[in-house]
């Protein structure tokens, strides 16, 4: 059962306790998003089926829905332009991007293959309106499983969904990467969009026997961007991180990224600010 808690700013339990949502075993809840009316936005899997809900401020349910089979959902978004319901996980090995209106109607669903492997998309966002080129544009990333490297970083991008949603061919000619930076287990975890239209990833990656929380930054056309340490992208070394969260820009353009530090025997709490 996914339980949401809200606090107040002092951090006192606040009335709120949603605890309606997605019952059944197994469940979790993976993702939530606030939109501009207040709302929360979630979404999870419930017995194999991605499931997404909405509920006001006061915890009243809009809607709840699931969705499919064999699926898994893992992030979800907000699309203030179409005002579409954004979702992203799995289904079969595959990316899986599913679309809801705001009552909940389904609207579209994408399912995106690399390379027949075992994939995941575990972060989505959408490019702003003030995008002057790419406004409503849909960036999904998570992990690909590669023919001969492991697991892989996947980025896909997809047309706005008010614009039918199909693939972005002028990211990476086919609308989709995959990146190797030390041929080992590495798995993109969050995803945000600059000002400027390059797509900043936070991931997990290893190399050798030290894991890292990698911080990468990519220009609109998917190449990765060497303004960038040099590079492209920003390897943190904190007594070896366990894992990767999401990624966040702040007003002043710096990245704010989050994961887990383990120090061999307990993990701690992550957060990481890279200059721009």
């Amino acid at each position: 059962m996914y339980h949401l808690f809200r606090f107040t700013t002092m951090g006192a339990p606040d009335t709120l306790d949603i605890a309606s949502l997605f019952q059944g075993s197994p469940s979790t809840g993976e993702g939530m998003v606030i939109n501009s009316s207040g709302d929360f936005i979630l979404c999870g899997t419930q017995q194999n089926e991605i499931g997404a809900a909405r509920y006001t401020s006061a915890g009243n349910v809009i809607f709840q829905k699931t969705s499919g089979g064999s699926e898994g959902g893992h992030a979800v978004t907000f699309d203030p332009i179409s005002a579409y319901i954004l979702t992203a996980g799995e289904q079969s090995g595959d990316f899986r991007i599913r679309r809801y209106t705001v009552t909940g109607g389904q609207s579209g669903v994408q399912r995106i293959d690399f390379y027949g492997g075992d994939d995941a998309a575990l972060a989505i966002t959408t490019y702003p309106a003030s995008s002057a080129n790419f406004a409503g544009r849909i960036v999904a990333v998570g992990n690909v499983e590669s023919q001969t490297q492991g697991e892989n970083i996947g980025v896909v991008r997809i047309i706005s969904p008010a614009n039918g949603g199909a693939m972005d061919g002028t990211f990476d000619s086919d609308g989709k990467l995959d990146i190797d930076l030390f041929g080992g287990n590495e798995k993109a975890t969050g995803v945000a969009v600059q000002t400027d239209d390059k797509i900043v990833v936070s991931a997990r990656v290893v190399n050798g026997p030290t894991t890292y929380l990698a911080v990468l930054r990519f220009n609109s056309n998917g190449t990765l961007d060497t303004s960038f340490d040099g590079d492209g992208y920003v390897l943190v070394n904190c007594n070896s991180c366990a894992s990767a969260g999401n990624v966040s820009i702040q007003a002043d353009g710096r990245i704010v990224a989050v994961g887990t530090s383990g120090n061999g025997s307990a993990a701690d709490f992550l957060v990481v600010r890279i200059w721009p």
